[in-house]
């Protein structure tokens, strides 16, 4: 009799955990599921984390460039809502570039230079120095319907190249 005994408790462990074992992986699984799509509805869906939010295309008064040090990037509001997004970097010398509001540089002012080579860009960020090769590189930019601004750090275009016959783009002269 002490065998049988023996036999009926793993018995019924046994069949606790195949009663259970099924149930708890569904419930977590549904759980998950219900999570994730709330997330969704509400809004928060996926966003790529190299892409930062840069603001509202109405936080940027046009042709003056604002700096975000962290990520070291210019943003650039040109006419008609337009956005760049201009890495610090000179393409040549790997130097920060910086904005002078007052730098002048045939004959008009407001220009990105970088102190290391001396190399001038406008703040479109095109190269007006024969020393350059290109101009300032750029990030890819997306600008939502509602005019929210999204820099993506991961995809880096190469500046246009150096056109010794480019006229320059400046802010307005005071």
């Amino acid at each position: 009799m002490g065998g049988s005994e023996m036999r009926t408790v793993p018995g019924k462990v046994w069949g606790w955990l195949q009663r259970y074992s099924l149930g708890v992986p569904i419930l977590l699984g549904l759980v998950l599921a219900g999570g994730l799509g709330l997330l969704f509805a509400i809004g928060g869906g996926f966003r790529d984390p190299a892409a930062i939010e840069a603001g509202s295309v109405d936080d940027y008064e046009v042709r003056l460039p604002k700096y975000f040090e962290i990520d070291r990037f210019w943003i650039v509001r040109l006419e008609g809502d337009e956005i760049l997004a201009l890495y610090d970097k000179n393409p040549q010398s790997q130097c920060r570039t910086l904005w002078f509001i007052n730098e002048e540089f045939m004959g008009t002012t407001g220009w990105f230079n970088e102190p290391c080579q001396n190399h001038f860009y406008d703040y479109t960020g095109r190269c007006f120095d024969s020393e350059c090769t290109r101009g300032l590189d750029r990030f890819e930019v997306e600008v939502t319907e509602f005019g929210e601004i999204f820099v993506d750090l991961s995809r880096l275009n190469l500046g246009p190249e150096y056109d010794p016959d480019d006229v320059p783009s400046v802010p307005p002269q005071s």
